[in-house]
């Protein structure tokens, strides 16, 4: 996932940032709703790489992209004339401690380890073991349709935010 740059959002609107949490919010539940496609799509592959390893789960963990306020940012751009000469830019230190953060989500898809509880015995399948045992992906369709239409309303969630937003640029630019 690919975030808007942090420069690109300093002096926009309350409005446009609730743009950017959900456009965010939204690019890691479509992140979701490919990871579970994939899933499903895989749930009997046997052998990934050849060597009669199963496919691995993929799930995706959403977490707070770390940002720097504006304040923050600008006393780290600052430090370099400040350390030169004691005089320069006393008001530094009298900013408004207001922070200016836009919390955004990022996701990260990752593969859970295989279990080994989904093997079964079937000695006539080509990726069968010396034993005769077939490790099938650890993909239980069921869940994954959970997760499916849980991340399928969060993404509906985030573009009726982005709408509503819209609609209230929009009756803004008809005052």
């Amino acid at each position: 996932m690919k975030a808007i740059p942090y420069s690109n959002r300093l002096f926009r609107g309350n409005i446009y940032r609730s743009i950017d949490i959900a456009a965010t919010g939204m690019t890691s539940q479509r992140m979701r709703m490919d990871a579970v496609a994939s899933n499903i799509a895989n749930a009997q592959t046997t052998n990934v790489d050849g060597n009669g390893s199963p496919y691995l789960r993929r799930h995706v963990i959403m977490e707070r992209v770390p940002e720097k306020s504006f304040r923050t940012t600008l006393k780290e751009m600052m430090l370099d004339v400040t350390t030169s000469n004691s005089g320069h830019l006393r008001e530094l230190n009298n900013f408004s401690k207001k922070q200016d953060i836009t919390p955004l989500v990022n996701g990260n898809e990752i593969e859970l380890p295989n279990t080994g509880k989904n093997v079964v015995y079937d000695p006539s399948h080509p990726d069968a073991d010396p034993d005769g045992y077939v490790t099938y992906p650890d993909i239980q369709v069921l869940t994954e349709m959970v997760d499916l239409m849980n991340a399928s309303r969060a993404f509906e969630a985030n573009v009726t935010v982005v709408n509503a937003a819209k609609q209230m640029i929009l009756k803004s630019l008809d005052i």
